[in-house]
């Protein structure tokens, strides 16, 4: 769910210019948090920036300023907590702090500094049974938020132990998706991607095979409802051709070069409670028929942002059904990608 990471940093930015703020106030220290931790990830990241008007010095240039959107490394300190069902901590993890560039998160250019873009991480597994609470010290305040940990789901549909096929039909057909995620996995929002591995190379094996993938993703913002643990999405089959056709180009020297679908990947994200909200905010209409002033979601005590859970879950071990090989090799939309029929075995 690295959209929802990119997502939500853009949002966090905004928030950090805010009309909220009073210009001819006396200067406020205001957190900005950004946080989702992931059972099913080996490193958990947690960012921590403050936003605030100084009445003697522009925003702009504020904003390109390190030191006037990231806290003192010396005097502030970010943990998270680990509490039984009573609330008790039962264990502290402190966060170190991390440049996110050298850990594959650059920051996206903008008015705001990207250099270094500071993180607080931490590789301590995260027990998705507990809740968390995140704690933010500063050199003058403490801030806090907690959430609980979403949990994994199951998927009924492909099911792998009935067929490792999946059929993208088309004209006027749809595939039918379908997991488990009752309320206790603590999951409301979801989305669901397909990871498409496929092989690229020569007929004649001049060029060696390379392997490369494309993620497609095939539904958002899907709603559990209330009362029922099931998510069962539809997909149209055709949008599988177009996405692709969209995405790839033609191949130098045609004749003598092939694609073909090697594995297929359904991925279910699945965001908790809190970042739904905060997702649903941020995307309430700004347009001329909006209200005047957008609605402000934070979970974050004393501050803005969302400190949330998600759980990004991968079912592998999928294939293309061969009549689909087949409509890639000769479809209106791929027909000249160089993907072989179904007689052709793949690398």
């Amino acid at each position: 769910m690295k959209k929802l990471f990119v997502l939500l940093l853009g949002a966090l930015s905004l928030a950090s210019c805010s009309n909220d703020f009073d210009v001819i106030a006396d200067w406020q220290e205001i957190p900005v948090v950004y946080g989702l931790i992931d059972a099913s990830d080996t490193a958990q990241y947690i960012r921590v920036q403050k936003a605030f008007l100084d009445p003697e010095t522009s925003a702009v240039q504020l904003a390109g300023i390190v030191d006037s959107i990231y806290f003192d490394a010396a005097s502030t300190s970010v943990a998270l907590e680990m509490l039984n069902n009573s609330g008790t901590v039962v264990t502290t993890i402190p966060l170190n702090r991390v440049d996110g560039a050298l850990e594959g998160y650059p920051k996206e250019g903008g008015d705001f500094a990207n250099s270094p873009n500071w993180l607080y991480k931490t590789t301590s597994p995260i027990d998705a049974n507990r809740e968390y609470r995140l704690v933010i010290n500063t050199s003058s305040n403490t801030y806090s938020a907690t959430t609980k940990v979403v949990k994994p789901f199951t998927l009924d549909i492909p099911n792998i132990t009935v067929s490792q096929a999946i059929v993208f039909n088309y004209p006027n057909a749809e595939t039918a998706f379908s997991w488990t995620a009752p309320e206790s996995t603590n999951a409301t929002l979801f989305d669901l991607d397909l990871i498409i591995t496929y092989q690229e190379g020569t007929l004649d094996g001049s060029i060696p095979t390379v392997q490369k993938t494309l993620t497609w993703p095939m539904r958002r913002n899907l709603r559990r409802e209330s009362g029922n643990s099931v998510v069962n999405p539809r997909v149209a089959g055709e949008g599988f051709y177009s996405f692709i056709g969209d995405a790839l180009e033609p191949l130098p020297n045609p004749t003598n070069a092939f694609r073909c679908i090697s594995g297929l990947e359904v991925v279910v994200s699945g965001a908790a409670e809190d970042l739904d909200n905060f997702i649903d905010i941020q995307n309430t209409n700004t347009g001329i028929t909006s209200a005047e002033v957008v609605p402000l979601y934070t979970n974050i005590e004393g501050g803005r942002g969302v400190f949330s859970s998600r759980r990004i879950q991968g079912f592998g071990g999928f294939t293309l059904a061969p009549t689909n090989r087949d409509s890639l090799a000769n479809g209106i939309y791929t027909s000249d990608l160089s993907f072989q029929p179904s007689s052709f075995t793949c690398p």
